[in-house]
């Protein structure tokens, strides 16, 4: 619950971060312009960027990753999915 809250908010501060330089939502940029948004905040001076950055790239790959198909693809089992 509180993950889904932080994810929550960390995907509002990405959504509206760009609203300061850009005068643009995230999902109203081109391609390319969100590229380097991400890649400005991943080497951002301020930590709480980075981390925003990490946390959710953490979770996206947490999330492909556990998609059946993928594992399945990997070879990957769970032992509960014996």
């Amino acid at each position: 619950r509180d993950i889904r809250r932080a994810i929550k908010l960390f995907l509002k501060l990405v959504e509206y971060g760009p609203i300061f330089t850009k005068f643009k939502k995230f999902t109203s940029l081109s391609e390319k312009e969100r590229q380097e948004f991400l890649e400005k905040w991943e080497k951002s001076r301020i930590a709480l960027k980075r981390h925003i950055i990490i946390a959710l790239k953490g979770f996206i790959m947490l999330t492909y990753y556990n998609h059946r198909l993928v594992r399945e693809k990997l070879g990957f089992r769970f032992k509960c999915d014996e």
